[in-house]
């Protein structure tokens, strides 16, 4: 069967001879077509190629990017995380430089006085020692203190206001006093005496130091009938 096919290109050929080139065309077109074919696969492979490379170079430059933003990310947080520590240490420092240096008006004692009063009373009398325990002046110092007779006990919303309308400056290590005094009847007197009611003796002193920051002590005694002096009540003694 191949040999009459060679034979049939053979006649036809032989008869025709146009029809050499017509067959040279045909043959010359399908390689033209398998190459094309063959050109268009290899493009094709290499765009997939190409294509895949760059889905991989995208890639690794995302996960850079990301590295990168991390890396920024810590050094933030680690700056921030330095800058608060360095705050916190100057305003420890400050702090400890404002304790160490600051004045401290602190009551350092009484001295109580008590006589007789008509009508069988008493009279007592209370001198208040204070005194500038810091190492820089206390300014603008006013002191004002009180002696009161109260119903068996210290009042918890005991006011404590300054009301004094002289003010002067206590330096590092300077003493001061100020005294107060009342006349007890004869009545609260027994009060006193019984348990009944309490003779208490309070004040404050306000202040300023050199960084103009205000300040005050406050204190607050009980009068001791046992012995006639003063002692520490268990509240409203402040610093601040």
């Amino acid at each position: 069967m191949l040999i009459d096919a060679w034979d049939y290109l053979w006649n036809a050929i032989y008869t025709h001879p146009f029809n050499a080139f017509t067959l040279l065309f045909a043959a010359s077109a399908v390689s033209l077509s398998f190459y094309a074919l063959s050109a268009s696969r290899r493009q094709a492979r290499a765009s997939e190629r190409q294509a895949t490379a760059n889905e991989e170079t995208v890639r690794l430059q995302a996960q850079a990017l990301q590295s990168q933003a991390d890396n920024v990310r810590r050094s933030l947080d680690l700056a921030e995380r330095s800058a608060t520590a360095s705050e916190r240490s100057a305003e420890s420092t400050r702090f400890l430089v404002e304790v160490g240096q600051r004045p401290w008006v602190s009551h350092v004692g009484v001295r109580a006085t008590v006589q007789g009063a008509s009508k069988g009373g008493w009279h007592i009398t209370a001198n208040s020692q204070f005194e500038n325990s810091g190492k820089t002046p206390a300014f603008e110092l006013q002191t004002s203190q009180w002696l009161e007779v109260f119903v068996s006990a210290v009042p918890y919303d005991l006011q404590i206001l300054n009301t004094s309308t002289s003010s002067a400056t206590l330096g590092p290590g300077s003493p001061g006093n100020i005294l107060s005094s009342i006349i007890i009847d004869g009545a609260d007197m027994a009060a006193v005496q019984g348990g009944l009611e309490i003779v208490c003796l309070y004040g404050i002193a306000a202040y300023r130091d050199v960084l103009e920051k205000q300040h005050r002590t406050t204190w607050c005694l009980t009068f001791d009938v046992s012995t006639s002096n003063f002692a520490y009540a268990d509240k409203h003694n402040t610093m601040t």
